[in-house]
């Protein structure tokens, strides 16, 4: 689909798996989000940008294809975080509070801090989340995806999206991957542990389910993701222009058809480095639930 009204805004919003798999390697389509192409183009890669940065650098999840800086920092991550979901993905402790949390005892910290926590620990040993830093990270969340412009706008101008960075920085002692992964990424983690809840508390399911046909039900991509094309010509989303943004809609793609191409855009240069550890994660946690070691 195109939304295109000329000076206004050229928009193509793709959610169809190959396509969106070719977009992905598209040189014509990038992360440099500069300042051209129509007003609401415009805006929107600001906003991004702005959003998702500490101290005003950008966060490496939207650095362009051919930064240096960038592909550094993704091979080292995906190296350390492979290796931690082949050896121990998470400690006692944090498959503890999982756990906990997913069968909601008494005195167990909600999901979504729990999840932040596990997160935070792939980076920071003793990381900890509250309610103070998910709140920063719904806020930062917002700020990058939400529709609602005038909450977004007043995000902005009321200074919490810059409190939101600095607090989410400090916890992850200055690692600007770190506050990418517990500010952004992590809510899909999130839903896969409700999901998880939803199955936990249906025992036909929990009996009834391998453990694959589990984890099946706990994997889920981003929304969506963003493109801008840096030239004229033709691309796998269709011709664009320079500043034509490109909505990569990956979680209506895994919906019709499942897969890690989609859920981490796997086979592309902008893929998720956290893919093996999310999934290694959530199987320790199911299994964690299985065992009956929570607390309870």
């Amino acid at each position: 689909m195109r939304i295109r009204i000329p000076g206004i805004v050229d928009l193509v919003i793709v959610s169809d798996r190959a396509t969106i798999a070719s977009a992905a390697q598209s040189t014509l389509l990038d992360r440099k989000f500069e300042p051209v192409g129509p007003l609401v183009n415009r805006l929107l890669a600001g906003r991004v940008c702005r959003a998702l940065a500490v101290k005003g650098i950008r966060l490496p999840s939207i650095l362009p294809r051919w930064d240096s800086e960038r592909a550094e920092l993704q091979s080292a991550l995906q190296s350390r975080l492979d290796t931690l979901a082949e050896d121990r993905v998470a400690d006692n402790e944090t498959l503890r509070a999982l756990a906990d949390a997913i069968k909601d005892e008494s005195g167990a910290a909600a999901i979504p801090i729990a999840a932040q926590q596990a997160v935070g620990r792939w980076f920071v040993a003793d990381y900890r989340a509250n309610g103070q830093s998910w709140q920063a990270a719904c806020e930062l969340h917002a700020a990058v995806s939400s529709k609602n412009i005038p909450y977004v706008v007043y995000l902005f101008l009321s200074g919490k999206v810059s409190a939101a960075q600095r607090l989410l920085a400090e916890r992850a002692r200055g690692d600007r991957t770190a506050v990418h992964a517990t500010a952004v990424a992590v809510h899909n983690l999130v839903r896969g542990f409700e999901a998880m809840q939803q199955v936990w508390r249906d025992p036909y399911l929990r009996m009834g389910l391998s453990d694959d046909a589990v984890l099946g039900r706990c994997l889920f991509a981003p929304e969506n993701v963003l493109r801008q094309a840096s030239a004229s010509g033709p691309s796998a989303a269709g011709d664009v222009n320079p500043g034509t943004l490109v909505v990569l809609s990956l979680e209506a793609a895994r919906v019709r058809a499942p897969g890690h191409d989609i859920t981490f855009l796997s086979q592309a240069w902008s893929h998720c480095p956290a893919g093996k550890a999310v999934v290694a994660l959530l199987r320790a946690v199911w299994r964690e639930l299985k065992a009956g070691r929570g607390h309870g």
